[in-house]
């Protein structure tokens, strides 16, 4: 036979282009039996892999860049720790750009392809509207969406993510505080203009309430300050701030992001006010300082090994995949985990004065 493509090992061993590309790169979730069968393919027919742009590939462009928005929020922080500790990382460079929330972080990855030999890209974060999507055209190495958002138009055939269901996860949040009689739930949710996991936490906080038989009242909806970075202490307690101010009654609040909590937690605490004597306050990301907080929090812990995990293996595979062969884009949802800590307790009437 005239020399092979990766195409012929295919049919000759009976296994998917994608099965034999992975065996030829010894990935471990193809089992010894498999590789020994597809080798034996390979010596018979006298395969020669076409190594010349995957290794040069590996030898001038071992570069990941890992592009994160939102440079002030410590989840990100945690997550990037993880990449760096990742084994199968440890033959690759990881570059962290950091883009503030009013910057493209598609441009920022534009021009860390232009700057750096990039084999890869991991977006924490972010929105990608119809507009960014063309953008997106432009980046030449493969890339993982995390935690980032795709807009509801996109052809899931085209891109590869890894994170959760914001709204689904919410949603359990304002739902166990409803199940502890709490029907006053405020909410501090993303700046006005978020369309990324703000809008997503704050639909799942209107349809917990709805589903529990609460008519939202709008006048419980708070949003960041735009004079203070996103999901920060310093806007939470600015926020909570101005939600004692307004006099509102409410006996819960949901924060979305533990990291802003802290801020609201130091806000009632100024006040002489008692988490959850006072207000119960529940919130978002799992951070393992809200373990040590005073009083921990009651928070949904996203899993975040879990989900570096599936991104450090759908960007290699992409990564290491032949040229010319169809790759299969991943969409990984995991499920949250809702952490009962001390700042929540049932709903008890305030006294009167």
């Amino acid at each position: 036979m005239a020399s092979i493509t990766i195409k012929d090992v295919a049919r000759l061993s009976g296994y998917s282009i994608s099965t034999v590309s992975r065996a030829l790169n010894d990935h471990r979730d193809i089992s010894p039996e498999t590789k020994e069968k597809i080798q034996k393919v390979i010596k018979e027919y006298g395969y020669i892999p076409n190594n010349s742009a995957r290794n040069l590939k590996k030898k001038d462009s071992n570069t990941i860049s890992i592009i994160v928005k939102g440079i002030s929020n410590p989840f990100f922080q945690d997550m990037y720790t993880m990449f760096e500790h990742s084994q199968q990382m440890r033959n690759y460079t990881l570059s962290l750009t950091q883009v503030a929330e009013d910057e493209s972080e598609i441009f920022a990855a534009i021009e860390a392809e232009k700057e750096k030999k990039l084999c890869g890209v991991i977006f924490f974060g972010g929105y990608f509207d119809e507009k960014a999507r063309d953008y997106l055209k432009r980046i030449n190495v493969p890339y993982v969406l995390c935690t980032a958002k795709m807009d509801g138009d996109a052809d899931p055939a085209t891109y590869t993510e890894v994170g959760i269901d914001d709204e689904l996860e919410s949603y359990k949040v304002v739902k166990y505080l409803t199940e502890l009689g709490h029907k006053r739930i405020a909410i501090i949710g993303g700046k006005k203009t978020d369309r990324n996991i703000g809008r997503y936490r704050l639909q799942g906080y209107y349809k917990a309430l709805k589903d529990a038989g609460i008519t939202p009242d709008e006048s419980l909806v708070f949003y960041m300050d735009d004079n203070y970075p996103e999901h920060t202490p310093e806007n939470g307690y600015a926020v909570m701030n101005s939600m004692l101010d307004s006099g509102v009654d409410f006996s819960a609040v949901y924060v979305i992001s533990d990291n802003t909590a802290y801020g609201a937690c130091k806000a009632m605490l100024d006040r002489g006010l008692k988490i959850p004597e006072d207000y119960s306050l529940a919130s978002f990301d799992g951070l393992e300082m809200s373990r040590y907080y005073h009083p921990s929090l009651t928070t949904m812990k996203q899993p975040c090994q879990r989900m570096v995990d599936e991104v450090v293996k759908q960007l290699l595979m992409l990564m290491n995949a032949e040229d010319g062969e169809e790759v299969q884009h991943v969409h990984k949802i995991f499920p949250a985990k809702l952490i009962i800590g001390q700042s929540t307790a049932p709903y008890k009437p305030k006294k009167k004065k």
